[in-house]
């Protein structure tokens, strides 16, 4: 009983030092430190550039370097302050990411689909945008919450004997 007790008061405290507001000022939860997310994006980024197939093509890697160079001179230094990283990927996905740490994805089905830079602008600054907010450290920390209640359900349930059919 003495550990369900110590396990509610870390999770209480975790709560309560854990609150942020967004951007848009909505209420947040973010439990891990801004370093640990941007080494986390640098590990999935490397990943992904290791198993991916990032584009060789120099006119495409410009073009694209171009429009989030203008991007991210926008982003505030208190969210990035390093350089960022942009990576094209050959792959028809209509799609790109931003992950913190200063990383950028695009893959070439997105260059079929986006017309000129502006509406390849509007696609990577959303991603961006999702980066500025932390919403990352915000799934993160939702998901280890919920990880966290159901350890604590599944123990509570194993110490009474729920669901024992002796």
């Amino acid at each position: 009983m003495l550990k369900n007790k110590i396990l509610l008061a870390v999770t209480s405290a975790c709560l309560l030092f854990s609150c942020a507001k967004s951007p848009t000022g909505r209420s947040q939860l973010k439990l891990f430190p801004t370093g640990q997310m941007n080494e986390m994006g640098t590990q999935a980024f490397d990943s992904m550039k290791s198993d991916g197939n990032p584009t060789k093509q120099i006119k495409t890697n410009t073009y694209v370097n171009c429009v989030a160079k203008h991007i991210t001179a926008q982003v505030p230094k208190s969210v990035f302050a390093g350089e960022w990283e942009v990576v094209v990927f050959e792959d028809n996905q209509v799609n790109a990411f931003a992950l913190p740490g200063g990383k950028i994805g695009v893959y070439t089905g997105l260059l079929h689909v986006a017309d000129n830079a502006h509406q390849l602008a509007a696609v990577m600054g959303h991603e961006v945008g999702h980066v500025i907010a932390d919403h990352g450290n915000e799934r993160m920390s939702s998901g280890t919450l919920m990880n966290i209640g159901m350890q604590v359900t599944d123990k509570l349930l194993h110490t009474n004997q729920v669901g024992n059919s002796k």
